[in-house]
């Protein structure tokens, strides 16, 4: 929404974006919320139970590059490396002073195309998160919506949580109107109508296109969230919602596997309609040379500039010829209708 404090975060807040942080918050046992700057602050950390620190940095500025690999120098060097990648597929890795997680949302920003998923990097340990993105995330916007309210997440666990959950969510509707595309292309079918036409052609093919990139990145995802609830963390203190989350992902993914089946049907519908219409152009253009073959053959014989042709002396000689004509072309229809050519 237009002016909520997440816009003013990704679309000019000088102060914030222009230095590499998206936003900062120190959160006590109870999740009231207090923001924070570039300072010592953000490298303090809370005894464990007294509250916990999320760090949210843009991956294309220098100074959260150098913050990543100075002032959090206890981070795991792997770890650190993995929330500066430029591309990173969804997985969970586990170090002794925390877990990395790397997920992927969908792009709902305006103008750009929800299959160019937008990767966010976290490092969680009991009491910080740091997390990375390179463009604006909608489901992360939900919860700086709520921190710049004074409340956020009690515990880290409650973060990561709530961050899937609105990651799946945001995910759904674009796969509504996925089916609703397939939808309309088969009710074409069904009415025998052609879905043919150049634009719904290329509707057709962006929502394969659509379907394939959504699932290269949400199978790895919901197989990740699995993993990290085998041997859940100490902070991850409700792994089953996370483990309904991987089963959020995983149904999605099996939906998209159902719609692209469907696709698959509904393109060989298409081109199997294409090809008879043009065996039907190809018959029809066929029957038509062979009716004006013999016409032309013998109006051809007629037109030669040599004596003895028949009736050239004759006042009915051009009618003859004429009826001759019409009753060769009505001998080759009957012909073709009795052998079902037509």
């Amino acid at each position: 929404m237009a002016g909520s404090p997440f816009d003013r975060l990704t679309a000019g807040d000088p102060p914030v974006i222009d230095h590499g942080l998206l936003g900062a918050w120190r959160f006590d046992a109870e999740g009231r919320a207090r923001r924070l700057n570039w300072g010592p602050e953000l490298n303090e950390l809370p005894a464990p139970g007294d509250g916990w620190v999320w760090v949210h940095l843009r991956l294309q500025s220098p100074r959260a590059r150098d913050w990543l690999t100075e002032a959090a120098a206890e981070m795991p060097e792997s770890a650190m490396w993995a929330l500066l990648e430029e591309d990173v597929a969804p997985r969970v890795s586990r170090f002794d002073d925390g877990v990395l997680i790397v997920l992927r949302a969908v792009n709902l920003n305006p103008g750009a195309e929800p299959e160019d998923m937008v990767s966010i990097r976290l490092f969680v340990t009991p009491t910080r998160v740091v997390s990375v993105a390179a463009r604006r995330i909608w489901a992360v916007g939900g919860v700086i919506s709520d921190c710049e309210g004074g409340r956020g997440p009690a515990t880290v666990g409650d973060f990561v949580v709530r961050l899937v959950e609105d990651l799946r969510a945001n995910a759904e509707p674009i796969l509504d109107d996925l089916e609703s595309d397939i939808e309309a292309f088969e009710l074409d079918i069904l009415a025998g109508r052609d879905p043919r036409p150049a634009q719904h052609h290329a509707t057709f093919n962006d929502a394969r296109q659509d379907m394939i990139m959504l699932r290269r990145h949400f199978a790895p995802q919901a197989e990740a969230l699995r993993r990290l609830t085998h041997q859940p963390p100490p902070w991850l203190t409700d792994p089953e919602a996370i483990r309904e989350e991987a089963v959020g992902f995983q149904r999605i993914v099996e939906d998209l596997d159902a719609l692209r089946e469907r696709a698959s049907l509904v393109r060989d519908d298409m081109y199997m309609r294409l090809n008879e219409r043009q065996n039907r152009t190809i018959l029809l253009l066929s029957l038509v040379s062979a009716v004006f073959l013999p016409i032309t053959f013998v109006t051809g014989l007629l037109g030669a500039n040599v004596g003895g042709i028949p009736l050239a002396g004759s006042h009915w000689g051009f009618w003859i010829v004429c009826g001759m004509i019409v009753g060769l072309v009505g001998l080759e229809i009957w012909l073709i209708k009795r052998l079902k050519l037509l």
